[in-house]
């Protein structure tokens, strides 16, 4: 029989609640961290882990192709043997593969450090020879990277988002204290702290390869190498995406400390960091879908998508609205007035592209999954050079605020491009696809209303205060009309478990 999948709702729960940890680890440990590195040595960690995000490209889409794979295995009605041969053969092929590229991408870019220190980053010369040690280190890196990759996209399959999420967060919070740890000694060395780093994803790594040989095959270690060829198949299309993907999410951080300096990187990226960690909510849910949108018909997936995004549109509704009328007054609590004024415009600008992008994760891999990750990618290929082009005009005429602004109208057009795409390959339900276009509308414009109330307004408290306590009051007639029955039934869950917990 294949193994026993558990409900979407416990699934989300369990990722949700592991996406909410490092969040809380986060906002403790940054106002300690980030007055004793200071703007620029933070600016340089947050760019030295984009680029580690930027090379995890060098997975190929293994991850993804890892996790299609098993979930069709899962569903099929093969026998266990001949299943759990194929799986052991999917998921160590897949490493043999991603270890392989990620040893030489570790390579390249340990070689190329004096030049992207020098070059790349706009860093004060007192940082340029940390910045290269510092980036020797991703000899390392990389592979721990691309191998997490694999193993990751392995639990998703096999829907073992417990045991996923266990050693997601170790690994999170360890990357935040270890760095905390050294700083509190006096040991303030990029390479140090960056090291410090990585010893937190070799951590999380060792857990995320136990959690595999219990839980997806116990078979021993085989190369796997038939297996490459179809899983290269699949990642291909999904490669150009996962090459595509970093450059559209991470570039605008490199464009600041190119044209402006690493105290703008540090001002833009703790806004960044903190409005994205509520991509976790829907990133947390698709990651549930995608082995389910793997192994149901066409039609099965497209009304699972839609439901879906109605539970995802009141979700994130509900967390943005109010997340931006608080956001400037928290900065300011949270890190001082002088920083939290900067950077308050760029969080809410942010939080905007953060509802439109939160939206755009279920299309995304309902697609992959129902066999055409080629669709994302193309999409993605013709938003490459107008958004390049838009960020740099944009960040030297408004600064951090135009990089934000920037982001925002890209994952905006993603968003209406990929649910228009998606539902073309699909054959929708029609009386679902009203109910999510208007409750989509009318979420819209309580978004936009409050973003525009605290940018235009933010200098008059009175007024601010005023016109936010309407918008909350328009939200919560909102939530009142538009709740699915299936966030109701969560939400319930949630109390069920907290009580539990208390007790």
């Amino acid at each position: 029989m294949p193994p026993k999948i558990p409900s979407i709702k416990h699934s989300s729960l369990i990722n949700l609640l592991g996406a909410v940890i490092p969040l809380l680890v986060t906002l403790l440990t940054l106002p300690f961290f980030l007055p004793l590195v200071g703007e620029f040595r933070y600016g340089a960690l947050m760019l030295l882990w984009a680029v580690l995000g930027y090379m995890g490209v060098l997975d190929l889409g293994l991850g993804r192709a890892v996790s299609q794979r098993i979930a069709l295995l899962d569903a099929q009605q093969h026998p266990r043997s001949e299943r759990d041969h194929a799986t052991a053969n999917v998921l160590w092929g897949g490493m043999v593969l991603s270890l392989l590229m990620g040893l030489l991408g570790g390579a390249a870019l340990a070689w190329l450090a004096p030049w992207v220190s020098s070059t790349v980053f706009n860093a004060p010369p007192e940082l340029q020879l940390e910045l290269k040690d510092a980036l020797a280190w991703m000899v390392l890196a990389l592979p721990l990277a691309t191998l997490s990759s694999v193993l990751t996209g392995a639990l998703q399959g096999r829907h073992a988002f417990v045991a996923l999420n266990i050693s997601q967060v170790v690994g999170s919070v360890l990357a935040l204290v270890f760095p905390l740890l050294l700083a509190l000694g006096g040991m303030l060395s990029l390479s140090l702290l960056f090291a410090a780093m990585i010893v937190a994803r070799g951590v999380q790594l060792l857990l995320l390869y136990r959690a595999c040989r219990q839980l997806v095959s116990a078979a021993p270690p085989r190369l796997g190498l038939a297996q490459i060829p179809s899983l290269l198949r699949f990642g291909g299309w999904v490669s150009v995406s996962s090459v595509l993907n970093p450059i559209l999410e991470l570039t605008d951080r490199f464009v600041i400390g190119h044209r402006l300096d690493m105290a703008a990187v540090t001002a833009y990226t703790v806004p960044y960091s903190l409005a994205t960690r509520l991509s976790l909510v829907p990133g947390s849910l698709s990651s549930v879908l995608f082995p389910r949108f793997s192994s149901v018909s066409g039609f099965e997936a497209q009304v699972l998508m839609l439901r879906a995004r109605l539970v995802l549109t009141a979700i994130m509704t509900a967390l943005i609205v109010p997340g931006i009328l608080l956001v400037p007054a928290f900065l300011s609590l949270w890190l001082g007035s002088d920083l939290g004024e900067r950077m308050a415009p760029v969080a809410v600008i942010l939080l905007v592209g953060i509802w439109m992008n939160a939206l755009a994760f279920l299309p995304y891999s309902y697609l992959q999954a129902q066999g055409r990750p080629d669709l994302p990618a193309k999409l993605h290929l013709l938003e490459v050079l107008p958004y390049l082009a838009f960020l740099w005009w944009a960040i030297g005429v408004w600064g951090i605020q135009g990089a934000a602004l920037a982001w925002t109208l890209r994952v905006s057009v993603d968003s209406v491009l990929l649910f228009s795409v998606a539902h073309r390959h699909g054959t929708p339900s029609t009386q679902l696809s009203w109910q999510s276009g208007l409750g989509l509308a009318a979420a819209a414009a309580l978004i936009i209303s409050a973003a525009l109330t605290m940018l235009i307004f933010a200098h008059e408290p009175s007024l601010a205060y005023g016109l936010g306590l309407s918008i909350l009051a328009l939200l919560a007639l909102w939530l009142w009309k538009n709740t699915p029955h299936e966030l109701q039934d969560f939400a319930r869950l949630l109390l069920r478990k907290l009580r539990v917990s208390a007790s």
